[in-house]
């Protein structure tokens, strides 16, 4: 199979999405052909040699074409993306959306959930519309006061970027996070509680990952804790309640089937007394290889096999209507 890594993007995450694409490339390489396709800040283009771009002298301006990429040399042609892209439109349904255009296939959601996943108030509001326990919220738009202290948060960030506990002027946090995106959410404020995290692998069939439970430093999971930690802050699996753990996992299948997931998927719950789904990641740091029991090539070599089954079977739906309604206007005039 001819396979292409993709990542990179204008997006806060973008060096995030680096380190996923190359623990990937390192699963893959000695088994697979790779491309690494990635999208500098500026989302240009480019084939490159290595997983990070600052190690390429002569990195190659490309172009997707229909079922593959070209540039000066040559045409390639493509069984399969990777999609390692973190965060803005290079998750959120603008990368998948592209992908479709150009008959790509790709791994994970598809362009209209991935647009829903990347929002936390579009996911909130399906979550809570389906009876999915969800921690009280409310959004910028809404908002006249909100009891303190509350959480507030960039609608479409990931990472725990732009997050931040607003303890007294509410306005203020609102117009900071307003500066990483056009709404923001504005969450009850959780005192105590345990923060645990489940995957799913998505297709015909779901697998379930085992369950984390992750620690904080702070009022909330920060960045730092998620990536520049050097402390263990994960237990896997979770030491927790068995009615906890079965109500994590019948929660977890019961959003995938309502949002139509695909491929790998990350559920973040919180937990104070009362069991909350905080957020779904569609396209999950590292594509939560850690939390199966299996190795992460086996898990990539899964999730190319759901993708392409789904690929496969897009292809075979109808595409056009037999009336050709263009013909019907010429012949009137």
């Amino acid at each position: 199979m001819n396979i292409a890594i993709i990542y990179g993007g204008k997006s806060v995450e973008h060096e995030i999405s680096v380190i996923t694409a190359l623990g990937a490339y390192e699963a893959l390489k000695d088994k697979y052909e790779i491309s690494l396709l990635y999208f500098n800040k500026s989302n240009e283009l480019f084939l490159l040699e290595e997983p990070i771009f600052i190690n390429n002298k002569k990195p190659i301006k490309i172009s997707l074409i229909n079922g593959g990429y070209m540039c000066k040399k040559h045409k390639k042609r493509l069984d399969m993306a990777i999609l390692c892209t973190h965060g803005g439109a290079m998750e959120g349904g603008g990368l998948q959306g592209l992908l479709e255009l150009y008959n790509i296939c790709y791994t994970g959601s598809d362009h209209i959930t991935s647009s829903i996943l990347i929002d936390k108030i579009f996911t909130k509001e399906i979550l809570k519309n389906n009876d999915i326990p969800v921690v009280e919220y409310t959004y910028s738009k809404n908002v006249i006061n909100y009891s303190m202290p509350c959480i507030v948060k960039p609608s479409r960030l990931g990472s725990s970027i732009g997050i931040k506990v607003c303890y007294d002027n509410l306005e203020k946090s609102i117009i900071e996070g307003l500066e990483f995106d056009e709404r923001v959410l504005i969450e009850k404020y959780l005192k105590e509680f345990k923060e645990y995290n489940i995957a799913v692998l998505s297709g015909d069939e779901v697998v379930l990952s085992n369950i984390e439970e992750v620690y904080k430093s702070d009022d909330i999971l920060s960045y730092d804790d998620k990536y520049k930690s050097k402390s263990d802050k994960r237990i896997i699996p979770a030491i927790i309640d068995e009615k906890i753990e079965n109500e994590i996992k019948e929660i977890a299948l019961k959003s995938t089937k309502i949002l139509n997931i695909k491929g790998i998927a990350r559920f973040d719950f919180l937990y104070d007394g009362k069991l909350y789904l905080n957020e779904i990641n569609s396209i999950p740091g590292s594509l939560a290889y850690y939390l199966f029991d299996i190795s992460y090539l086996d898990l990539l070599e899964n999730l190319m096999k759901i993708a392409l089954l789904d690929f496969q079977r897009k292809a075979k739906r109808k595409t056009h209507f037999d009336i050709d309604l263009l013909d019907i206007r010429g012949a009137k005039k």
